[in-house]
């Protein structure tokens, strides 16, 4: 027999708990040990960026004229490459934006929904306002979490009767 051969027929070593180092046995019952969320909780909710069916060209590759014809309407055509300057028009407000710029009027979409899946209902979301009533504001019935957290402390000490929101 080699010498790796009897290395291969050892037994692991399993070690001894000791009075520095004891060993704990843990069950899926023991309150400390029970995960209250799971990744999908924590994360939220989440869907795969996925902006085109599958990967056309590389970065720098020109786009034919015919395909920038058939997928882009003539405004946008028209403003492709331009700066800044190039692109002042008669709109109202006349900053000098193109469809090709990184800046907030391109990049946020205004029409209320978190995602190009979720139906839009055509206007923005933060045009639609309406007044209310106190009792309204906020989720309208419960407590809010700071409120929740005094009531129902989760390590179930009570609160002392200061208030945290006001400065010491």
């Amino acid at each position: 027999m080699s010498h790796s051969d009897a290395r291969r027929d050892e037994k692991p070593r399993q070690e001894k708990p000791s009075q520095e180092n004891p060993v704990r046995e843990t069950s899926r019952t023991d309150p400390q040990n029970i995960e209250i969320d799971d990744t999908e909780d924590r994360m939220g909710s989440v869907r795969e960026l996925d902006f085109e069916p599958s990967p056309q060209g590389r970065i720098g590759d020109e786009r034919s004229p015919a395909e920038v014809e058939r997928e882009f309407p003539p405004q946008r055509r028209r403003e492709m490459g331009l700066t800044g300057g190039e692109t002042l028009g008669d709109s109202a407000v006349e900053d000098g934006v193109s469809m090709d710029d990184l800046a907030p009027e391109t990049l946020i979409d205004e029409e209320g929904t978190e995602s190009p899946l979720d139906p839009s209902d055509g206007s923005a979301a933060d045009q639609q306002l309406h007044i209310v009533r106190g009792s309204e504001i906020g989720a309208g019935t419960g407590l809010d979490e700071a409120e929740e957290g005094r009531v129902h402390p989760l390590d179930g000490r009570p609160w002392d009767d200061s208030d945290p929101d006001e400065e010491q």
